[in-house]
């Protein structure tokens, strides 16, 4: 194993890659729907990471699959917009969940290339096909 002398972009997205791996017999284990980091924060010396994690059959779950049905057809966009993929100048996006309350930036998505979340207004996703996602 080899001592990481200092944290950066590229550390810290093997650091995730390796944590996410860590966490799936973790969530297996429990019967977790979600168990994923979210967001990291680093310096040189330092890392925090976000772990968020969504019980099976959670109605918070349910209502925010609702909620995102709902959102999507007050705004023209498809109802099953949840795990949707669109592109971005060759960056994949996978919407991850809506957040109706935010009117400015309600779509938040991944990153598929670099796993990093991001906010998108309704009129940046409409611009873009939004495709189903590939089976994983």
């Amino acid at each position: 194993m080899e001592k990481i002398p200092r944290f950066t972009r590229e550390v810290i997205q093997t650091l995730r890659e390796d944590i996410d791996r860590a966490l799936v017999p973790v969530k297996e284990k429990y019967g977790l729907d979600i168990l994923t980091v979210e967001s990291v924060l680093y310096s040189d010396e330092t890392f925090t990471a976000k772990v968020t994690g969504d019980v099976s059959g959670d109605p918070e779950g349910v209502l925010q699959v609702i909620d995102a049905r709902f959102f999507a057809m007050r705004h023209g966009l498809p109802e099953d917009i949840l795990n949707r993929e669109f592109s971005i100048r060759g960056d994949v996006f996978r919407v991850m969940r809506i957040e109706p309350r935010n009117f400015k930036y309600p779509v938040i998505a991944r990153c598929t290339g670099d796993g990093k979340v991001y906010k998108f207004s309704v009129d940046q996703v409409k611009q873009y096909e939004l495709r189903k996602a590939p089976s994983e």
